[in-house]
């Protein structure tokens, strides 16, 4: 089992191995730009290669890092403007040597929302074959996780899931690590958004809490981290809070293990 935080930047991307040796995680995800803006801004070749020379010098498997792509993308919603901005988060992927990137499938009212997802992600996803999908379950699409499954096998290889505590609290689910192996098999599962939830349970209001200050509380989160099938499991702490913050936290969960 490993964890690990979302990594705000401090200062530049490149400077981000560095901060994930600071805070002793095991695992980081980051943004590579505002994920609240539309901008299809380019990774500078520079930096690029300054990221993936200090993620070596760390001794960082890639297998540990990942990219959330930006909220502003809507793959249920395939504008030209969505095509563009997805493909830049995959461009910016490759450029630093980093293959898993997390998505949310987005939202729509029409009855084609799921073909729709499937066909935008395809769309993208064949021009960069290293690059594994990982969508997250949401209180939009995804609420559902048989959502999830369907848009899966709709697609195929290289898309896997991301799911979210907070997101399964508020939509509905327990944390019950065997419904979920039921319907999205845990081996499907790459990585884990562990957060408390600040919302009432099945409430679909994403706000996220500290690790054992929400609804879920820290005793439903203990019993799900000592799950055997979760053994060998990823997981990152988007909590409120700094990179100091989350790191304390994920001191506290090494605790329960």
């Amino acid at each position: 089992m490993k964890f690990g935080i979302h990594l705000s930047i401090e200062s530049k991307i490149e400077e981000l191995p560095f901060l994930c040796k600071t805070y002793n995680i095991d695992c980081f995800q980051f943004f590579t730009k505002s994920p609240r803006k539309w901008s299809q801004k380019a990774i500078d070749d520079t930096i690029a290669i300054n990221f993936k020379d200090n993620i070596k010098k760390k001794g960082i498997t890639t297998k540990n890092l990942f990219i959330h792509c930006s909220y502003l993308i809507n793959p249920a919603n395939p504008t030209q403007q969505t095509f563009a901005e997805l493909e830049s988060e995959f461009q910016n992927a490759y450029k630093l040597g980093v293959h898993n990137l997390v998505l949310h499938p987005g939202a729509c009212k029409d009855t084609d929302c799921l073909k729709k997802v499937s066909n935008t992600i395809k769309h993208v996803l064949r021009q960069y074959p290293k690059i594994k999908l990982l969508l997250e379950n949401t209180t939009r699409i995804g609420r559902n996780l048989e959502e999830l499954k369907i848009i899966k096998e709709e697609i195929g290889d290289r898309v896997y899931y991301c799911i979210d505590t907070c997101h399964l609290f508020a939509t509905g689910y327990n944390l019950n690590v065997g419904v979920i192996n039921d319907i999205l098999d845990i081996e499907n599962i790459k990585l884990w958004h562990l957060n408390d939830s600040k919302s009432p349970f099945g409430s679909n209001l994403d706000r996220h809490a500290n690790i054992g200050k929400g609804l879920i509380g820290i005793e439903n989160i203990k019993k799900f981290l000592q799950s055997k099938q979760l053994k060998n499991a990823l997981f990152i702490l988007e909590t409120p809070g700094t990179n100091k913050t989350r790191s304390k936290e994920v001191e506290l969960l090494r605790t329960y293990l």
